[in-house]
């Protein structure tokens, strides 16, 4: 088996801003930003030879918006486990 690879960078980034007691959350997020995402690969196993080029050619924004209805809270109302050991 002979293979090659050549080297990759992809830099990705992302913001992420909360409102409202952490109930509206926006995300604001950038991947590939400096178009060099690029894949590029070759293999030769007993004469067959498989190569790869792979150009993601592209820079992409992603918004999301999130909002929190009625978060759950902690309702467990159990005793401590340390009451489990000390009757064992």
């Amino acid at each position: 088996d002979l293979a090659y690879y050549s080297q990759n960078f992809d830099c990705n980034i992302y913001c992420v801003k909360e409102f409202f007691n952490e109930k509206l959350r926006l995300k604001l997020a950038v991947n590939n930003l400096f178009n060099t995402s690029r894949e590029k690969w070759s293999k030769n196993t007993n004469n067959i030879i498989l190569n790869k080029w792979n150009d993601a050619n592209r820079c992409t924004f992603a918004f999301t918006a999130s909002y929190q209805i009625n978060p759950s809270k902690n309702k467990y109302k159990g005793e401590k486990s340390s009451n489990e050991l000390n009757r064992l």
